[in-house]
């Protein structure tokens, strides 16, 4: 993957792309100076896809197995 930052990341930074409904983790593997700041080349190692909905299991699994909560004086 080839993305634009204003920064430098060195090569073998890992990095972490948040993105609507996608997590990548990845490697920084090249950078390189452009007119608008640097471009870096990233190899990607793992992609999770769809997780709004297992952000949505996870809270309704918290909530049935959450430990009570218990108030203290």
């Amino acid at each position: 993957m080839r993305v634009f930052l204003a920064a430098e990341l060195p090569p073998g930074t890992l990095v972490r792309i948040d993105t609507p409904g996608m997590l990548l983790l990845g490697e920084v593997c090249w950078t390189r100076a452009v007119d608008a700041g640097i471009e870096l080349g990233l190899k990607l190692q793992h992609a999770l896809a769809g997780i709004e909905e297992l952000e949505r299991l996870n809270r309704g699994l918290w909530q049935e197995f959450a430990p009570p909560v218990v108030k203290t004086e």
